[in-house]
């Protein structure tokens, strides 16, 4: 996934200390001279004007409302059903692209049952 001048895209984990991770470790991975970093936003803005915007999924309602071309869904099954109805009405509004990954963790939650509906070709 690549954003363009002035694209939104979200890196969302299940809760918002867990998007901190992913957060630094770009900042780590990435020469600094290519992105700022906004440390209270938990944005990185480069140098094309994307915006990667790391949110967690624990509230719901504030997946919500942005223009968001692109999300990585992390540890998908640890996300509330409700987080995935959100980014999936916000991706459906703007056609958005989207990357669901993690670890397996039940066999009754909503990404479990995509995954599944996934591998019998639907």
């Amino acid at each position: 996934m690549q954003g363009g001048m002035g694209d939104v895209v979200w890196l969302v984990a299940p809760i918002l200390p867990q998007s901190r991770i992913s957060y630094r470790r770009f900042k780590l991975g990435f020469p600094k001279s290519l992105y700022e970093a906004n440390e209270s936003e938990l944005t990185i803005t480069l140098k094309n004007g994307a915006v990667i915007w790391f949110k967690g999924a624990d509230k719901p309602d504030s997946l919500y409302g942005e223009d968001v071309k692109a999300v990585v869904i992390d540890e998908a099954s640890r996300i509330k059903e409700a987080s995935w109805h959100a980014i999936r009405s916000t991706l459906t509004a703007t056609r958005g692209l989207l990357r669901i990954i993690g670890n397996v963790k039940g066999r009754k939650n909503w990404a479990y049952k995509l995954a599944r509906i996934a591998e019998d070709g639907a």
